[in-house]
């Protein structure tokens, strides 16, 4: 097993002990259903979101009026997406509702392709589609699917990889890319982009700062087993094993290497 390899298996071990120790705590809390399976429906949050920017074309608020006047508990249907992130859910009130899955699962599913995952790879992925809260984010519709196209995309355009910062709680992700210009180049033009909706960024700030969530910083977490997705696939890919192979080749029948 190569560092790379060691280095992403201990890396999904440790987050599905993190994730096994989630939900211990929520079985000893007395909880009858996971937080992440609560008030959700099939297709329930694409339709929420889409919903808002209806809203918000209409002259209404992105953002629903119980957030907006002190602490909340975060519930259903409450909006803690970004403003720019109307860029995404205003053109999907006219577009077709298949779209909003096809799109960003064609894009990930056509990325673990292209780079050929290794026979180690595969058992990783596999479970982190499985995971229940996953699933239930895909059937949902969630947007997180698109922040992880975003990043499946900059596995190999690395400018791309900015755009999983849509989900801005799983901005880690998005710092994959960073050491690109094309990068820095992305962040740029979303700075630009964000500025578009500069009266809309006091009301986002007050929304984040006054909710409330019983699960703190891990709220975000059960997310993240569909964002390493593409991460395991670029980093076991069969072609980098195969370009390893034949640089090895080489050295071996370059005589110039031998003493």
């Amino acid at each position: 097993m190569t560092r790379t390899e060691r280095i992403v298996v201990l890396l999904c071990l440790t987050l599905a002990a993190i994730f096994a120790w989630e939900a211990l705590l929520e079985l000893a809390d007395g909880l009858s259903t996971p937080v992440a399976t609560q008030g959700w429906a099939p297709d329930g949050d694409r339709q929420t979101y889409i919903d808002a920017a209806s809203r918000w074309l209409a002259g209404g608020g992105f953002y629903l009026d119980r957030q907006l006047h002190g602490p909340y508990e975060i519930a259903f249907h409450d909006i803690l997406y970004p403003p720019p992130a109307l860029l995404l859910f205003v053109p999907f009130t006219v577009l077709p509702g298949a779209l909003w899955y096809a799109i960003p699962l064609g894009i990930i599913v056509g990325v673990v392709a292209y780079h050929r995952p290794r026979p180690i790879a595969w058992p990783i992925i596999a479970a982190a589609i499985w995971w229940p809260p996953v699933l239930i984010h895909l059937v949902s519709g969630n947007p997180v699917i698109w922040a992880a196209a975003g990043l499946a995309l900059g596995t190999i355009w690395p400018g791309a990889s900015v755009l999983a910062v849509f989900k801005p709680s799983l901005f880690p992700f998005g710092l994959l890319g960073a050491r690109h210009r094309s990068w820095w180049m992305a962040l740029a033009a979303l700075v630009v982009l964000s500025a578009l909706f500069l009266p809309m960024w006091p009301d986002y700030l007050r929304v984040v700062m006054d909710s409330r969530n019983p699960r703190g910083i891990i709220y975000s977490w059960e997310e993240v087993p569909l964002m390493l997705v593409p991460v395991v696939a670029s980093a076991l890919r069969m072609r980098r094993a195969t370009a390893i192979a034949r640089t090895s080749s080489r050295r071996v029948a370059d005589p110039s290497d031998s003493d």
